[in-house]
């Protein structure tokens, strides 16, 4: 499935892929962190 997508979009549009991976995560974990500060307020 991904390297079909690969092929298609080529090399660039999985670096962008891979980018949004990153800062998806990145957000992740900083809600994360946000809802521990929550939840330990209470």
């Amino acid at each position: 499935m991904l390297f079909q997508f690969s092929e298609a979009y080529g090399v660039e549009r999985v670096g962008e892929w891979k980018v949004f991976l990153a800062e998806f995560t990145t957000l992740q974990k900083m809600f994360c962190k946000l809802q521990v500060s929550v939840d330990s307020e209470q």
